[in-house]
């Protein structure tokens, strides 16, 4: 199982209405995340975009962090 990153719902209405107005970096790194990238497949994406962008979207709650496979997905607060 790998580390891996997905949008939460705050984070999919961000995609969708910018009502948080994200710095670029920000959002382009929350584009990028799907819930099947881990930080090795996020950083050879946007090389330089997951440090202090990848910490903004995590503690304002636009990403979940968790370990997975194929089916199913193990976030902070219990499986989803």
């Amino acid at each position: 199982m790998s580390t891996l990153y997905r949008k939460t719902a705050k984070g999919q209405a961000e995609i969708e209405t910018r009502a948080h107005r994200l710095t670029t970096r920000a959002r382009q790194l929350l584009i990028l995340v799907n819930g099947r990238r881990d930080a090795a497949d996020l950083n050879a994406l946007a090389p330089g975009l997951f440090g202090e962008p990848m910490a903004l979207l995590l503690d304002g709650g636009f990403v979940d962090v968790g370990v997975g496979g194929d089916e199913f997905f193990i976030g902070v607060h219990g499986i989803s």
